[in-house]
């Protein structure tokens, strides 16, 4: 009866595919080694990254470069947006809110927490821009910049001739 089994399919382009039931072996005998292991690691290192969660738009537009960010809980006058002129073609944009939570105070505060959301991000500029002359503003956690285009960043048109 088990030699019924087909153990190895050939797949278009001549790869080998595995029986389903040999994938959930490997996937086992993985998972055993990494518990036995003198290292103890049973599962792959999560990497937070808090940037992934939130969305960020670049968009080369023909006079300005347009960045768009959801940066949600924060209030307008918590940003900070920088552009150093060794490195004019990176925008970064931090972010900082702290709220302290304290318990009802009686004769003394038994505890005192603070809460600290942070966002930094650092953004490529796809073309040279002039800062002086940007503007930004944040409405319902959206944060939006318009960056003009310096003259010599901006396109030209190079005719082709026959």
């Amino acid at each position: 009866m088990f030699g019924l089994t087909p153990w190895k399919k050939e797949a278009s382009g001549g790869r080998e595919l595995m029986h389903p039931w040999m994938n959930l072996r490997n996937e086992f005998r993985t998972l055993f080694d990494r518990l036995m292991s003198p290292e103890l690691v049973p599962f792959e290192p999560f990497e937070w990254v808090p940037e992934n969660f939130w969305a960020l738009e670049v968009k080369n537009l023909e006079k300005e470069v347009f960045v768009r960010a959801e940066v949600p809980g924060f209030a307008p006058g918590e940003f900070e947006l920088r552009m150093f002129p060794e490195n004019p073609e990176r925008l970064y944009i931090t972010a900082e809110h702290k709220v302290e939570v304290k318990e009802e105070e009686k004769k003394e505060p038994r505890f005192t927490e603070t809460s600290v959301r942070r966002y930094e991000r650092m953004v490529t500029l796809p073309a040279a821009v002039d800062p002086t002359k940007a503007e930004a503003k944040y409405v319902n956690g959206v944060l939006e910049l318009h960056l003009p285009r310096v003259k010599e960043a901006e396109a030209m048109l190079i005719p082709v001739r026959t």
